[in-house]
């Protein structure tokens, strides 16, 4: 005797079987069938149609849908390939291919699993079960490849995407829940680093032939915002209603300048190559004076030095305003030609701040793909704070084209990361 199985929604299945669930037009079909089938019974109980040739007709198209029916509500058979658990560390890996596949030296790995915190074992919210190293290695690789999930699982680590799907996104929570005070709230931390930085701007701009006192001069970092270039947003456009929320919701994070939809980062950043600061993220239809309000950098920086006796400054492009820590460009028509050679030379200093976002791509390539970056579905900003903590960890490990270009080391990184 066979036995059929009767199909069900997707979402009552796991995530390997889920393709074997009817979805929402396949559901639609099997009404209007059934809706068919009643109606020519009715027709052939009721006898509207007393031709013999019409009865075979009403016969032969019930038997029809009755199979198509039934194609529609048995499950197919399958058959699920074994799940394969590899049980990666980082010893599994050699030097060379472990900096190419995770940015970071074997010798460094630890350290930097280490200072993050990472624990034995982690239990995902499917309860799934991985051990930390594996966790921290397979979510070091999601963030320096464009390679899918299913093809990450199939070639390194084993086991089913979803899972890892679902170990990634707990290692964005546990990096924003226990680090994001170092990124978005540390300038106590950065003060005693400001006069090394000044110093640093200061002799790179004499290089450049503009010479200020070292007492009066202030300028030890840059701020700039970054526009993270998402996919165009969507949403059910089945009715009226959801059609017109949809497009409300692009508009919502659409630029017209930049031709894209995405989200909008602010950065201060040091000669160093450290960010001392980010703030956001927030909608790219927002400009940057916009973000600076919001992000109160300002009086913040007047807060963590009320007890310095040189209050130190960040310069910024012509979109920024004079405050008493922000600093831009001079501007109007009547410049004198000592202006005018400010101008020129903090231009070319205050460019090592897109080094920095240029330097973020390289390292986690997975950021600059926008069609691995969805808005409304992914958490896009705990992908991008992870990418920028990650870099400052590499850059306290390794430098940067920016603390090269200034001469300035930055921190290590247990310091950075505050580990006792």
């Amino acid at each position: 005797m066979v036995k059929f199985k009767l199909r069900k929604s997707k979402k009552k299945y796991s995530y390997r079987k889920r393709h074997l669930g009817y979805d929402q037009s396949q559901r639609n079909q099997m009404s209007n069938i059934k809706i068919f089938m009643v109606q020519i019974t009715a027709l052939k109980v009721a006898k509207v149609l007393k031709s013999d040739d019409m009865d075979r007709i009403l016969e032969a198209m019930y038997r029809f849908l009755y199979y198509k029916y039934l194609q529609l509500i048995i499950e197919p058979s399958y058959l699920l390939m074994p799940i394969v658990y590899l049980n990666r560390t980082i010893e599994s890996f050699h030097e060379e291919q472990a900096y190419h596949l995770f940015r970071f030296q074997k010798t460094d790995l630890r350290r930097l699993m280490k200072a993050l915190r990472i624990p034995d074992i982690v239990c995902t919210k499917g309860r799934n079960k991985f051990t930390g190293e594996e966790v921290f290695l397979f979510s070091l690789m999601r963030l320096c490849s464009l390679t899918t999930l299913d093809e990450l699982a199939k070639t390194y680590f084993g086991r089913d995407y979803t899972a890892w799907s679902r170990a990634f996104k707990w290692f964005l929570v546990h990096l924003y829940t226990n680090f994001h005070d170092l990124m978005c709230d540390n300038l106590d931390y950065w003060q005693p680093y400001f006069k090394e930085c000044a110093a640093a701007i200061q002799n790179k701009l004499a290089a450049f032939g503009l010479h200020y006192d070292p007492e009066a001069f202030g300028v030890c970092g840059f701020i700039d915002d970054h526009c993270f270039a998402t996919c165009r947003p969507c949403g059910p456009k089945e009715t009226v209603e959801q059609w017109m929320a949809a497009q409300m919701v692009q508009q919502a994070f659409y630029n017209g300048w930049k031709s894209k939809h995405g989200l909008k980062w602010q950065t201060f950043d040091l000669p160093n190559g450290m960010t001392a600061d980010m703030f956001g993220p927030r909608s790219l239809r927002r400009n940057n004076l916009r973000l600076l309000v919001w992000s109160k950098l300002d009086p913040r920086m007047h807060d963590c030095q009320l007890l310095s006796q040189i209050l130190y400054l960040i310069y910024g492009d012509s979109i920024f305003p004079q405050l008493q820590h922000i600093r831009s460009s001079h501007k109007g028509n009547n410049l004198t030609d000592r202006q005018i050679l400010e101008n020129r030379v903090l231009k070319k200093v205050r460019i090592c701040i897109e080094w920095h976002y240029g330097h973020l791509a390289s390292l986690f390539p997975f950021i600059d793909y926008k069609r691995n970056v969805k808005l409304l579905q992914q958490p896009c900003e705990l992908i991008y704070f992870a990418a920028s903590l990650l870099r400052n960890c590499h850059c306290t490990l390794y430098g940067n084209q920016t603390s090269s270009y200034f001469k300035c080391t930055p921190p290590s990184l247990e310091s950075f990361m505050q580990v006792e």
